[in-house]
């Protein structure tokens, strides 16, 4: 039997998704942060379509430090070695209405596209029960 060893090195690995934590942080996978080029510091406005009264997809776009409705993704916790990114925000999560205490909250990556020339991205939600 020939066997091959996995590389426990490779960044980027598993599903790219946001997911947000039970303290309200909204954290972003290696392999998301990854997909969407994040480097150093980002800026982005969320958002979500005006007809959707479930917040079933969350929206990404591009920004700046000087937009007021935009907020920072900082790199998390030994994110030098695993490549994630944070951001926090509960005014968000109250508008989003999601029970991030209870429920487990997952925005899988879609797809990046232009809105207004600028880069964003879109996310579809996925609800679990918390264990």
């Amino acid at each position: 039997m020939k066997l091959k060893t996995l590389n426990p090195n490779i960044r980027g690995g598993g599903e790219p998704y946001i997911t947000i934590q039970k303290n309200g942080s909204f954290y972003i996978t290696a392999a998301c942060a990854q997909k969407m080029g994040l480097k150093k510091e980002n800026w982005f406005q969320v958002a979500v379509e005006e007809t959707d009264d479930h917040s079933s997809k969350l929206y990404l776009i591009e920004s700046d430090k000087n937009d007021p409705m935009a907020i920072s993704t900082f790199s998390g916790r030994n994110s030098k070695e695993s490549g994630s990114y944070k951001f926090s925000s509960k005014p968000i999560l109250r508008q989003l209405g999601v029970d991030y205490k209870d429920k487990s909250i997952r925005y899988v990556y879609v797809k990046e596209f232009k809105h207004q020339g600028k880069r964003a991205f879109e996310f579809e939600k996925r609800v679990e029960e918390r264990d």
